[in-house]
């Protein structure tokens, strides 16, 4: 996942669509699953009401899906309009269904065949490298160099040399790596030599400075919100570390500090004629603040209020007309083909039935993130308790001003530790359901024995 998204990777072997690399790994590790689950007799455990929410999220998208299969008259239209070429069905059927099915599916196996504590082991540390590899690539394209140019400079830097060369765009890396810093945070506690402690806290470090380069203002505001909640429910000592960390970043990365104050500080601006005075108030440029997504909004949610409860289906951006009147009304400079706000995106396709089942969804697992996250008696808790509470947050955070809840290559890494989270969360569970000691100090350091299965009792 560190590499797939790069240009040199091939997408399609002899000219196939999906017969790639990936793809061909995908399933001989399902085809390996299918038999190991019938020879160990598996059985899918999963907390009752996450099983629904998740079918019922699948189900959404499926729906979405067949309604754009069945009318996507306006996607063509602007497709033709911008000179773009039209998706075949099976591209569409490639891209809007199984796509977004697939990238699930490695968590789902995490959830089923991570039984032990070696394979646990393997498994976070399999995630942590994914994200850590991304953010040296980040740092090597970018340059250390970065931070000393203007805001603009960084971002432009960024938005030509990353997807060219990591193969993520910018704004996606910034919340990936938003995320992963605090992930890897969470991540030492399952370590208690100070030693590997410390070169993890230097991991982190690295994971922050490379969040940085991308220059995405919504990975700042992540990684200061992520901090904050850390902070206030388990980690005071966080009270101090990021002061300090913001005072490093406002004397050595001025181009950080130009990214945040963009639009807050009067320096020209960027904005076009058209939103010159319409959205400057109380000195703050909205068009800087927002990127220009603020031209965007006001459509999307005219839109909503005309199909409230079910939406338009899959890329109602596009098959609604709103990117056509954008192209036609701004220029192509600010075409949208995505709202640049996952909230309303899933809204406008799915209505507010389907809005309502993503909430769900999301809420049950941060409540069993959480719960594990603040139960002490095994670092294994803590620790992919506050991994899938990093990753997920970071994704919930940054939706205000980008990304999707369709899954995609970059929530690879989060859909993973939500199987491991599920896995340990069922497992703790049984583990108190079969515990024959009243001490409630008891120590679950023997969770997960290295071998034998999580519960011996």
């Amino acid at each position: 996942m560190a590499v797939m998204e790069h240009p040199d990777m091939p997408r399609a072997i002899m000219g196939v669509p999906g017969f790639n690399l990936w793809n061909i790994l995908l399933i001989s590790v399902c085809l390996a699953w299918l038999k190991d689950k019938r020879l160990k007799q598996l059985h899918w455990d999963a907390p009752k009401h996450i099983q629904r929410l998740l079918i019922f999220y699948f189900f959404v998208v499926l729906v979405g899906f067949v309604r754009l299969i069945h009318d996507d008259g306006g996607v063509a239209d602007y497709l033709e309009l911008t000179g773009k070429p039209t998706d075949s069905i099976l591209t569409q059927t490639n891209e809007y269904l199984f796509n977004t099915v697939k990238f699930t599916i490695p968590g789902l196996l995490l959830f089923s065949g991570c039984r032990t504590r070696s394979k646990f082991m393997l498994a976070t540390a399999s995630i942590m490298v994914l994200y850590f590899v991304i953010a040296l690539l980040v740092i090597k394209q970018m340059k250390l160099g970065a931070f000393i140019m203007s805001g603009d400079d960084l971002q432009e830097k960024a938005h030509k040399v990353l997807p060219l060369n990591v193969g993520y765009h910018r704004v996606n890396l910034s919340m990936m790596l938003s995320g992963f810093a605090w992930a890897l945070y969470s991540y030492r506690e399952l370590f208690s030599k100070g030693v590997i402690r410390n070169l993890l806290l230097l991991a982190c470090a690295i994971a922050v400075v490379a969040m940085a380069s991308t220059g995405g203002r919504m990975g700042y505001v992540t990684w200061g919100a992520l901090a904050l909640g850390f902070a206030v429910t388990r980690w005071r000592k966080l009270l101090l570390v990021v002061p300090a960390v913001v005072l490093v970043v406002l004397f050595y990365m001025p181009s950080v500090v130009d990214r945040m104050t963009f639009g807050f500080v009067d320096d020209g601006g960027s904005n076009p004629a058209y939103a010159e005075d319409q959205y400057t108030s109380s000195g703050a440029n909205l068009y800087d603040v927002t990127s220009g997504r603020i031209l965007a909004w006001p459509l999307v949610t005219d839109k909503i209020l005309e199909a409230p409860l079910v939406g338009y289906g899959r890329e109602a951006m596009r098959n609604t007309g709103i990117s056509t009147e954008m192209f036609l009304t701004y220029g192509a400079g600010d075409a949208l083909a995505h709202p640049h706000n996952a909230y309303l995106q899933w809204i406008l396709d799915n209505g507010i039935i389907g809005f309502i089942i993503i909430i769900l969804f999301y809420s049950a697992i941060l409540k069993c993130s959480y719960s594990l996250f603040r139960d002490s008696r095994s670092p294994i808790f803590t620790a992919i308790g506050g991994i899938c509470l990093s990753l997920m947050g970071a994704l919930l955070i940054a939706s205000i001003g980008s990304q999707t809840f369709y899954p995609r290559e970059g929530a690879v890494g989060m859909w993973c530790a939500m199987g491991l989270m599920l896995r340990v969360f069922v497992e703790r569970a049984k583990w108190d359901a079969d515990q024959t000691v009243s001490d409630p100090e008891q120590d679950l350091d023997e969770f997960m024995p290295s071998t034998r299965p999580i519960v011996t009792r």
